[in-house]
């Protein structure tokens, strides 16, 4: 049986850690354009959300989204400066 090192085993977690943060980044950012330039909230189980009808939930709501999309934005960038502090010191 092989033993890699410990430090690869960490550089491969980081990466992996930016790659789905950066990919859920990129899906938050395209379903809230797309809630902006549509002007409805698509309900699941509930009816839409339409910025006519009802503009003050509708902007709390994308507010809400994109405050949320930007913090996964910067826990992205915090990882990615983790993994490539990690890779500099050796």
């Amino acid at each position: 049986m092989i033993r890699r090192p410990k430090a690869l085993r960490l550089h491969v977690q980081n990466a992996l850690a930016v790659v789905f943060l950066t990919w859920l980044s990129w899906a938050s950012v395209h379903g809230l354009w797309k809630v902006l330039s549509t002007g409805t909230i698509k309900g699941r189980r509930g009816p839409d959300i339409n910025v006519s009808e009802n503009p003050l939930v509708f902007w709390g709501l994308s507010g809400f989204f994109g405050l949320g999309t930007i913090l996964v934005g910067g826990v992205a960038v915090f990882y990615l400066w983790i993994a490539v502090r990690n890779i500099s010191r050796k």
